[in-house]
This record gives structure tokens, C-alpha cells and sequence, in this order.
């Protein structure tokens, strides 16, 4: 199945968010267009999330952003101390 927002496959139901109006996006596409837009892509369809759903979806949003940061920086910490520890060996 393929996502209308991003028009990449969604390869597994984890990632898979059904709307009221049974259409069908990734999670974190539908997400953040939510944000901007509270109606279905595809059909334009209300969705009626209130103030505070929408904030928990920004919440989530920013959440996964910090972790995906965090991820990186320990990712390239970790590179970084490898490269040095092969280059002091030679």
C-alpha cells in the first residue's frame, strides 16, 4: 500500500495509521498533516481532533524528533571514537 502523502510504500502495519474514513497513511505522515490540516488528504474529510489531540500529535512529533536527534549524535560519538581508536593502532 502506498501512502499518499509521502508516495512511499508502508511496509508494515506499525507504521500504518487508518483514518475515521478508512483511508490509510504512514503514522507519522498523517501525523503532520494533521497538524496543518484536520481533514483526510485524500477525501477532505473532517477529522474532528480536538486542541488536545492535536497537541499530544505535536507532542509525539517533537518527541521522536529529540530521540532520532539523540540517536545521531551517540551514532556519530560512537564513529568518531572508533576511527580514533583504528588510526592510533597504525
Amino acid at each position: 500500500m502506498l501512502c499518499s502523502i509521502c508516495l512511499e510504500t508502508i511496509s508494515s502495519p506499525k507504521e500504518e495509521e487508518e483514518l475515521e474514513c478508512k483511508h490509510k497513511y504512514h503514522t507519522k505522515c498523517i501525523e503532520q498533516w494533521l497538524v496543518r490540516d484536520s481533514s483526510c488528504p485524500l477525501c477532505r474529510k473532517p477529522m474532528g481532533y480536538s486542541r488536545e489531540e492535536l497537541m499530544e500529535i505535536c507532542y509525539k512529533i517533537e518527541r521522536n524528533s529529540f530521540y532520532l536527534l539523540m540517536f545521531l549524535l551517540v551514532t556519530i560519538q560512537l564513529s568518531l571514537w572508533l576511527y580514533t581508536m583504528i588510526t592510533s593502532n597504525e
